[in-house]
């Protein structure tokens, strides 16, 4: 695996870290990196999958001209389970990125490429997508309200 690493295009060399020696080669973790990655893996294809899921189903009822519907506030709140997931999977990946470097000097660019910064990135992501949801909540009960009155 570490030499998969050394090799690939989706690595960048790490500054100073021209000649990595034989023995960090070996010592690279490379069961603690695929269980890692594995995690994180799945972790994120949850995510996507439901994020694609509830981005679908909101364009479609959006289409239909449903705004603000009991549905709608149901998929928001998916793209909150969808960013939890993606919260999960960043320690994971970061992790795992972070032995490339550590030990090979190498830097993930490709797929999966998380790092530690990523975690606040997607935390400020997981509020943001709260506050739209309570605020589609609101709207939804307030619709419902209007529509009783009348």
């Amino acid at each position: 695996m570490a030499s998969d690493i050394l090799k690939s295009d989706d690595f960048l060399l790490v500054p100073n870290h021209s000649h990595i020696s034989q023995a960090l080669i070996n010592q690279f973790p490379e069961y603690i990196y695929a269980i890692l990655m594995s995690i994180g893996v799945i972790l994120a294809t949850i995510s996507i999958l439901y994020e694609l899921r509830a981005l679908i189903k909101i364009i479609s009822n959006l289409g239909q001209k449903k705004y603000f519907t009991a549905e709608n506030v149901k998929l928001v709140r998916l793209f909150i389970v969808s960013q939890i997931y993606t919260l999960a999977c960043d320690p994971f990946l970061a992790g795992a990125n972070q032995l490339s470097t550590s030990y090979l000097g190498r830097v993930n660019n490709g797929a999966f490429n998380a790092t530690w910064s990523n975690i606040p990135d997607d935390l400020i992501t997981l509020i943001i997508i709260g506050v739209i949801y309570i605020l589609f909540k609101l709207a939804k009960q307030m619709k419902r309200e209007s529509d009783l009155t009348v």
